[in-house]
C-alpha cells in the first residue's frame, strides 16, 4: 500500500494528493502528518498576552523567522519559545521587526537582512492563503498517522493550526511521540517502522473483519 507522507504545511498537499490517489487505484494505505522541524511547545505565555488570531499570526511569523534566526547566530540563538514570546510581547510591527534585526549577522548589510525577512514572511503569507483557503475534496477514508514530540494529542492541530482544514477529517488517528532521540530524524528508521507497522496492523484487522463476515 501507498503512504502518503506531510511535513507541516505539507499535510494539507499529502492530505489532497491521498485522496486523489485513493479515487484511482484504492491503495493508499495510509496518511502520515509529520510535525515541523520548527514548532512551538508552549503557547501559554503567548495566549496570556495575545487573543486568539493575532496569538497563532504571531506564533507562525516567529516559526518562519526562526531557522534565519538560528543560523545567524548558531547556538548562541534563544529557543523557539523564548523567541517567540519575547516577539509576542512587543507591541507594534515595527518594534517586532527592530527586536528581528538584533539577530542580524555582522557582516551582512541591513539590505540583505531585509530581503531574507521578507522572502520568509512572504513564503509565509503564501502557505497561510492556501491553507486558509483549502477546502478539501472528500473524507480520506484510509487511516491517519501522526507523528508529533506532543503527548497530548493535540497533535492533530498542527503547527500553529495549520492542519486545522482537515483536523475533523482524519479521526481517529495514531499518534507517534518523538522520542528526544527522533526530534532531528523524522526519517529515522524507527520513523518508518512506525508507519508501516500501524498500516500493517490495520489491513490485518480488515482482513480478519472480512473473513468474519464471509462466514
Amino acid at each position: 500500500p501507498r503512504v502518503i507522507r506531510g511535513v507541516g504545511f505539507g499535510g494539507l498537499l499529502a492530505h489532497e494528493l491521498a485522496l486523489h490517489l485513493d479515487s484511482l487505484s484504492n491503495n493508499v494505505g495510509a496518511l502520515a502528518l509529520f510535525e515541523g522541524f520548527n514548532v512551538i511547545r508552549n503557547m501559554e505565555p503567548i495566549l496570556a498576552m495575545l487573543t486568539g488570531e493575532t496569538a497563532y499570526d504571531t506564533c507562525q511569523a516567529a516559526m518562519a523567522m526562526y531557522p534565519m534566526i538560528a543560523d545567524s547566530i548558531g547556538a548562541k540563538a534563544p529557543s523557539l519559545d523564548e523567541f517567540a514570546t519575547k516577539l509576542a510581547s512587543i507591541s507594534g510591527f515595527d518594534g517586532q521587526l527592530d527586536y528581528v534585526s538584533s539577530f542580524r549577522p555582522v557582516g551582512l548589510s541591513d539590505a540583505e537582512w531585509d530581503i531574507q525577512v521578507d522572502t520568509a514572511l512572504s513564503r509565509l503569507g503564501f502557505y497561510k492563503t492556501v491553507s486558509d483557503a483549502y477546502v478539501p475534496s472528500d473524507i480520506f477514508p484510509g487511516q491517519t498517522l501522526v507523528v508529533s514530540s506532543s503527548e497530548d494529542g493535540k497533535a492533530i492541530l498542527g503547527p500553529a493550526n495549520v492542519w486545522e482544514p482537515i483536523r475533523f477529517l482524519v479521526q481517529p488517528v495514531s499518534l507517534h511521540v518523538l522520542r528526544e532521540t527522533e526530534k532531528t530524524a523524522v526519517k529515522s528508521s524507527s520513523l518508518t517502522r512506525f508507519v508501516l507497522d500501524a498500516v500493517w496492523r490495520r489491513r490485518d484487522a480488515e482482513q480478519r473483519a472480512t473473513g468474519v463476515s464471509a462466514l
